[in-house]
C-alpha cells in the first residue's frame, strides 16, 4: 500500500513540476509564502484538470512539424482544448 502511495504522490508532483515552472528548482520565499505558492498551483492545476487544459509539452517533446516552416517562419499558437477555449 505504501509503494503505491508513494507512487501516485510523485506523478502528481511531477505533474505539477510540469505545469508550473517554479516548482522545479528551489524557490527563494519564505515558507509561509512558498505554502501559499505550492497551494495556489495545486488550485490552478486542479482548475485545468476540470476544464481539460492539456499539460505543457516537456522539452525535447515538440511538435514534429515545427521544422518545416513554410509559412514564413511563424510560430503556431497552441490553443488548449476543452471548455476554456469555447
Amino acid at each position: 500500500a505504501h509503494k503505491t502511495t508513494r507512487a501516485v504522490v510523485e506523478r502528481g508532483i511531477g505533474q505539477l513540476k510540469r505545469r508550473f515552472h517554479v516548482l522545479h528548482g528551489e524557490v527563494r520565499l519564505r515558507p509561509e509564502k512558498v505554502s501559499k505558492v505550492i497551494i495556489a498551483c495545486a488550485i490552478l492545476h486542479n482548475i485545468c484538470k476540470v476544464r481539460q487544459i492539456a499539460e505543457p509539452l516537456e522539452d525535447g517533446d515538440e511538435d514534429e512539424d515545427e521544422d518545416n516552416d513554410e509559412d514564413g517562419g511563424e510560430e503556431d499558437i497552441h490553443i488548449p482544448q476543452g471548455n476554456l477555449a469555447q
